[in-house]
C-alpha cells in the first residue's frame, strides 16, 4: 500500500498474515472485520504498525497521524482548554467540519481503553463522528446538539448518557 510518511508517499510492503487472539482465532487482535466480512482496516493497520515500528507502538495512537498517513491531506488537532474553551466553540468547529464533509475524529479521556468513562464509553479510545445534530423544540428553539459517532470496535463501550438509542427524550419528533 501507499502512504505519506514523513511528507513522502511511500510504498509499504506487507505479507497477508494478521495476529489473531489465541482463544478466538477467528476474532481479529486488533482492528475487527467489517460487517461485510472485509478486512481492509486490519491491513491498513498492519501497515501503519509497520511504518511505527510496531503494534505496540500505535496501539492507542493519534487518528489524525492515520489520516495524515493514508491521504497526505493536512489535519488539525482540537483539544479543549488548548485551541477550543467552550462547548459553542467547539460545535462551531465541528459544524464546519462537517458541512465540509471532512472526517471527523473524536476521543475520550483517560488511560486504559479496558476501562469506561461514566457515560458508558471506552475511556482512552477513539471514535469516528458521522455527523452533526441541532434538534429543535416546536417552537424553534434549541433542545439539544448532538453527535452521531461510531465506535470501531462496533460492540464495546455501549453509550449509556442522555440520548442513547433507548432514551425516553427520542419522542416520534425527534427520531425523525
Amino acid at each position: 500500500m501507499r502512504g505519506r510518511v514523513l511528507g513522502l508517499e511511500k510504498e509499504i510492503a506487507i505479507d497477508d498474515y494478521l495476529p489473531f487472539y489465541t482463544w478466538d482465532k477467528s476474532l481479529p487482535y486488533f482492528a475487527k472485520q467489517s460487517p461485510s466480512g472485509g478486512m481492509w482496516a486490519s491491513f491498513l493497520e498492519k501497515a501503519w504498525a509497520k511504518v511505527n515500528g510496531n503494534f505496540e507502538i500505535v496501539e492507542g495512537g493519534w487518528g489524525h497521524e492515520v489520516m495524515r498517513f493514508i491521504t497526505g491531506a493536512p489535519t488539525q488537532s482540537y483539544y479543549k482548554g488548548y485551541n477550543w474553551a467552550t462547548a459553542d466553540e467547539a460545535w462551531n468547529i465541528l459544524s464546519q467540519a462537517d458541512g465540509s464533509n471532512y472526517v471527523i475524529m473524536a476521543g475520550t479521556p483517560g488511560t486504559s481503553d479496558s476501562h469506561t468513562v461514566g457515560n458508558g464509553l471506552a475511556a482512552s479510545h477513539a471514535y469516528t463522528v458521522l455527523s452533526v445534530h441541532r434538534l429543535l423544540n416546536t417552537d424553534g428553539s434549541l433542545k439539544v446538539r448532538l453527535l452521531k459517532m461510531r465506535n470501531p470496535w462496533g460492540n464495546d463501550g455501549k453509550y449509556a448518557g442522555a440520548w442513547n438509542d433507548n432514551d425516553a427524550a427520542w419522542t416520534t419528533a425527534f427520531a425523525n
